[in-house]
């Protein structure tokens, strides 16, 4: 097949988003980056058109669009998934297109104000569902699993029946930055866990190893469904509460909002830190390979955590 057959061929949208979601596969991309930069794709290329030469009116239009309507994080992921393309077609010679031409550099977001739950509020949060149903069972888990080990939604969803040892660890296999981790649990979580395993095969037995399940025993799809089972209970423990407004406001608009699952995860890290616990443990539970990443799970500055950090080190 001649180069410029290939490339007709490869021009189909479907076929170019399979052959770069595998490249990003055996990079090791993990399966929430491939999502979104596909998802990137899908929108790019109906706004350009062809996706190996797109047309400079309407490449540079959609891009001046979604920096008005979209946050900061939110432009430089979608950027980063053009440029990634793009150096990826350039490297297949599908494509002479250079993403340095159009596709601005990242730009810094700023910092958001961490709200982090007190120990009040998070007793709250996790009395919420309702211990006599399966289901407020299984919530109350999930939640409880959140809080003390500082687990991602998407990593409660990967976890399976073997990931929980007795010797009061959890096993998290790959979670996001490919890092494996093995987190301790109280022995009261454990023995949450393991109640929890003993009504899960008694009673939504399935075909499916996965921990946590719905109530017709299938896998979660995805992260989202933690995240909605946070916020709802969110809104019954604290709906009144003073200072969540916004957060409210943020759920309601965007149902799949992280925003309550991430402040469980943040309450964790500043707890922990606040009672004395070391840092890099603490570094090391969320899973973050920075300060800078885990200071925006803290109620603290960095320049504090980097001294904190020196001390360590003496």
């Amino acid at each position: 097949m001649t180069e410029p057959a290939l490339k007709r061929t490869y021009g189909r949208v479907g076929d170019l988003l399979y052959r770069f979601d595998q490249y990003l596969l055996v990079g090791g991309r993990s399966a929430t980056t491939r999502r979104v930069y596909l998802a990137t794709l899908r929108r790019w290329a109906a706004a350009v058109g062809d996706l190996l030469a797109p047309s400079g009116s309407s490449r540079d239009d959609w891009i001046r669009a979604r920096r008005r309507s979209v946050g900061v994080a939110t432009f430089n992921a979608e950027m980063s998934a053009l440029r990634a393309f793009y150096r990826w077609a350039h490297f297949m010679d599908l494509s002479e297109t250079d993403p340095a031409t159009f596709i601005p550099h990242s730009t810094r977001a700023p910092r958001r104000l961490v709200r982090v739950l007190n120990e009040y509020q998070v007793g709250a949060l996790l009395s919420a569902p309702d211990l006599q149903t399966l289901i407020g069972f299984r919530d109350h888990v999930i939640l409880r699993l959140v809080y003390e080990t500082g687990l991602r939604a998407s990593e409660v969803v990967r976890l399976e029946l073997g990931s929980v040892s007795d010797d009061r660890t959890v096993r998290v296999d790959a979670g996001k930055g490919r890092v494996d981790r093995i987190l301790p649990i109280s022995e009261q979580m454990l023995g949450l866990l393991d109640s929890w395993v003993m009504l899960r095969r008694a009673t939504l037995p399935g075909k499916s190893a996965v921990l946590f399940c719905t109530h017709r025993g299938k896998p979660f799809r995805s992260g989202r469904s933690v995240w909605e089972i946070v916020n709802r209970y969110a809104r019954e423990a604290m709906g009144l509460a003073r200072g969540y407004e916004s957060v409210r406001r943020v759920a309601r608009q965007k149902p799949w909002s992280g925003q309550y699952p991430h402040l469980l995860r943040a309450a964790m890290a500043t707890h922990l830190l606040e009672r004395g616990c070391d840092l890099r443990a603490v570094q090391e539970l969320l899973g973050h390979a920075s300060l800078s990443t885990t200071a925006r799970y803290l109620a603290v500055d960095i320049q504090m955590l980097k001294r904190e950090h020196a001390k360590l080190g003496r």
